[in-house]
């Protein structure tokens, strides 16, 4: 696929944890746990949840930043040809 996600992403038991960031208007950072994706769990794996985003301009995400559990609007990069 030619769209990025513009993070990196790697499985965990009941979320999503980002290993790293490549464009910073996704509202990630690396170490976030994305624990619901518009209001869907994230233990779907890494795949179902990274096709939902490519899908969708903009997502809802809920994430466990540190100690704090934050909403974040996830907003997709342009496609990269």
């Amino acid at each position: 696929s030619f769209q990025p996600l513009g993070f990196r992403a790697a499985a965990g038991a009941d979320h999503l944890r980002v290993v790293s960031v490549e464009d910073s208007t996704t509202g990630l950072a690396a170490g976030d746990r994305i624990l619901l994706v518009d209001g869907q769990a994230a233990t779907s794996g890494a795949q179902a949840i990274e096709r939902h985003l490519r899908d969708q301009e903009s997502a809802h995400l809920v994430i466990l930043r540190g100690e704090q559990l934050i909403e974040a609007d996830y907003r997709r990069p342009p496609i990269a040809l």
